[in-house]
């Protein structure tokens, strides 16, 4: 077994090959940093949902080593392009049924790295940093902010990526993988709860995999 031969005989047999992690769902990373651990608008730290744990996205330190390994396979394997898996702020959408509202779920993440990294960029002052009083004062004084911020910081973080990879193989292209919901689905949550903007995302994504 050799990846580099592998991935040679792909080519040989005009077969597109591209590198993938899952980005932001990662065990090992959140046993190893208590840090990353997402915060809900009810102001509790988010548990293991069935399999799922997510990190997010502000987490800087995890986007750089994850930024590495694609790094790495690029300039290894030449893919064709690297893909996105869980690229997304923490929720588990498996579980979001048609019998279901928006409110039956949390929306993560209020945790200090977030709330402070969304003050910095975005010029403002959250009067609390406690995660429940911080989710209330932004669902009512700067929710829009908060939401356009979030689909920013996604993107950013892809772009950082590719930026990365395209040094290495400047025609590398990118493949995200996107929560199935559009704006009209439970009040727009692909935006607002998952922070995935498809206008925002067409800058820095050549396909879209709908999961």
């Amino acid at each position: 077994y050799d990846d580099v031969k592998f991935r040679e005989a792909l080519s040989k047999n005009d077969i597109e090959y591209w590198a993938t992690t899952l980005f932001f769902m990662d065990r090992v990373a959140l046993e190893s940093n208590p840090s990353y651990k997402a915060y809900g608008d009810d102001g509790k730290p988010m548990q293991q949902i069935d399999w799922y744990e997510g990190i997010p996205p502000t987490m800087q330190k995890h986007v750089d080593y994850k930024c590495g390994l694609y790094e790495d396979a690029v300039r290894i394997l030449q893919p064709d392009g690297i893909h996105f898996g869980f690229m997304r702020w923490p929720q588990f959408w498996e579980l979001w049924m048609p019998e279901h509202k928006r409110s039956d779920f949390i929306e993560y993440s209020f945790d200090k790295v977030s709330l402070k990294r969304f003050m910095q960029d975005r010029n403002l002052k959250v009067p609390d940093l406690d995660a429940y009083k911080a989710a209330e004062w932004i669902k009512q004084n700067a929710y829009d902010k908060w939401v356009d911020w979030k689909c920013d910081v996604v993107c950013a973080v892809i772009k950082q990526v590719k930026d990365a990879c395209s040094k290495i193989k400047p025609d590398i292209k990118t493949a995200l993988n996107t929560v199935p919901f559009g704006k009209n689905d439970y009040e727009n949550t692909e935006e607002e709860v998952f922070g995935q903007s498809f206008e925002k995302l067409s800058d820095v994504i050549d396909l879209f995999e709908v999961m």
